[in-house]
């Protein structure tokens, strides 16, 4: 069999450096970043905020305590009673 002579690499070949995703990744998009980021707020006040109405629609809300949280929190549910509403009207016109 013959043997393969390993030849080195030329000298204009270098080794490189492998660089880490974070190393240059900020300063090369970061800029983009930012010009996304108002969009993204007014996306998510626009699309996500109002969603808690719907919420609030299907709760008997009791204001027990000062923090709206608590009170979304602590108070029942009203969705069984509003679709028995809803499914008695649609059955009996």
């Amino acid at each position: 069999m013959e043997q393969v002579a390993k030849t080195a690499l030329p000298a204009k070949i270098k080794a490189r450096k492998v660089k880490t995703l974070n190393q240059g990744y900020w300063q090369r998009y970061g800029v983009f970043y930012l010009m996304m980021a108002p969009a993204l707020i007014v996306l998510l006040i626009n699309n996500y905020v109002p969603m808690i109405g719907g919420l609030i629609a299907f709760k008997n809300m009791t204001y027990e305590s000062p923090s709206f949280f608590e009170n979304f929190k602590n108070s029942p549910w009203l969705a069984f009673k509003i679709l028995n509403i809803c499914s008695i009207r649609a059955t009996h016109g």
